[in-house]
């Protein structure tokens, strides 16, 4: 499709933006969704970590077995919820963040926003755009907090969320597993507070649900739970209106009337 080069490279080929491996192919993802063993358990309460111990004695050997499993499988990736974090680095002590102290070791590893370190499976393997926009919101922060800006009162705050909102859920789409074989699987839920709820009341509070786009994902929050009441520039909306922008939910609400 492309002349051969020295390394992956985006092309141009006709009206469409292609991934172009060296040998000059068009590249398409085929990743598993979540490959990890540290972070989940087993109804028994055994944690996958200590079944992988009991099997391959430690997590490279592990790391090694599956990557080969992967390729011998077909796969050339690794998809969304994949730990990172446990393949490429398995001598690495990974923080354990089922405890406060991991937890906030893993958090603070790097400076960034909130929302981009709840979501980044190399820090927090499982937890993807949907959770993360409603452990925010049960800890009542804001999505652009930084991680190194938090107190320890804020910190102590997402821990016990995060703990809470993953349980949770857990437990819910377990039994409903049980009750019926899930018909359709989908990040947008009747139930959920604020992830996907644009626009619609807080179950809080009743302020409109507010929203952060960017490509093809967006981040839901609620200005008065998260952020005291400031609105968070939505990128598209706030360069198309500038000066206009509203900079507080009482203002945006003023000019809907």
């Amino acid at each position: 499709m492309a002349e051969p080069s020295d390394s992956f490279s985006v092309k141009k080929i006709g009206n469409r933006w292609t991934f172009v491996t060296p040998a000059g192919n068009a590249f398409f993802m085929l990743g598993v969704m979540d490959v990890d063993s540290m972070s989940s358990k087993m109804d028994d309460g055994r944690s996958y970590e200590d079944i992988v111990q009991a099997k391959y004695g430690a997590r490279p050997r592990w790391a090694r077995k599956q990557l080969l499993r992967l390729k011998e499988w077909g796969f050339n990736s690794l998809a969304e919820y994949s730990s990172y974090y446990a393949l490429a680095y398995p001598n690495a002590a990974a923080p354990d963040i089922s405890t406060a102290d991991g937890f906030k070791k893993a958090l603070t590893a790097e400076n960034h926003t909130l929302k981009r370190s709840l979501t980044d499976p190399r820090l927090f393997s499982g937890i993807g755009n949907a959770y993360s926009d409603e452990i925010l919101h049960r800890a009542k922060l804001s999505p652009a907090l930084l991680t190194r800006k938090m107190s320890a009162d804020e910190v102590r705050a997402l821990f016990e969320a995060t703990q809470a909102v993953l349980k949770e859920w857990t437990e819910r789409l377990r039994q409903e597993a049980r009750e019926k074989f899930p018909e359709k699987v989908t990040a947008f839920r009747d139930d959920f507070a604020v992830h996907g709820k644009y626009k619609q009341p807080c179950p809080v509070c009743g302020t409109a649900v507010q929203r952060i786009a960017y490509a093809d994902n967006e981040t839901n929050y609620c200005p008065r739970c998260q952020t005291g009441g400031r609105l968070l520039a939505d990128r598209s909306l706030s360069r198309l209106l500038k000066s206009d922008w509203p900079k507080s939910i009482d203002e945006l609400e003023r000019l809907r009337g």
